[in-house]
């Protein structure tokens, strides 16, 4: 049976909560991460980072299977978002709760955040990798 690792559990937790908060915030206060752009990139990067942490937490993988598990949630994630931010009934219930009005992706910037998340996956992979 696989032990939790309780520290990249909840660091990978503390993590993922941040970036949600300074992406909420980021788009609600003025929009400063649409001002600042390289802030959403190093969130993508961080993310996949914490995603491939929170589940080498949880499960004894390997490097591969590390990586799987953190492409297809980017995946999910980076469709969920493009999809949002392009379907007009959803977006206006964004813009309704987060007051948002100027949320829009395209496609060449879901492929750079998908890429920054394995980015982030490979890196966190090396790491592990290196300490043994």
């Amino acid at each position: 049976m696989n032990r939790i690792i309780w520290s990249w559990f909840l660091g990978s937790l503390v993590i993922l909560a941040a970036i949600t908060v300074v992406s909420i915030w980021g788009m609600y206060d003025n929009g400063f991460l649409f001002e600042y752009y390289w802030i959403s990139e190093s969130e993508h990067l961080i993310s996949g980072f914490a995603l491939a942490m929170f589940y080498s937490s949880l499960v004894r993988a390997s490097a591969k299977g590390i990586f799987v598990w953190t492409a297809i949630w980017g995946l999910i994630w980076e469709w969920f978002e493009y999809i949002l931010s392009h379907s007009p009934f959803l977006l206006a219930i964004l813009n309704n709760i987060l007051l948002v009005d100027n949320y829009l992706t395209s496609w060449p910037d879901t492929i750079l955040d998908i890429l920054l998340n394995f980015a982030g996956a490979i890196l966190f992979i090396l790491i592990i990798k290196k300490r043994g």
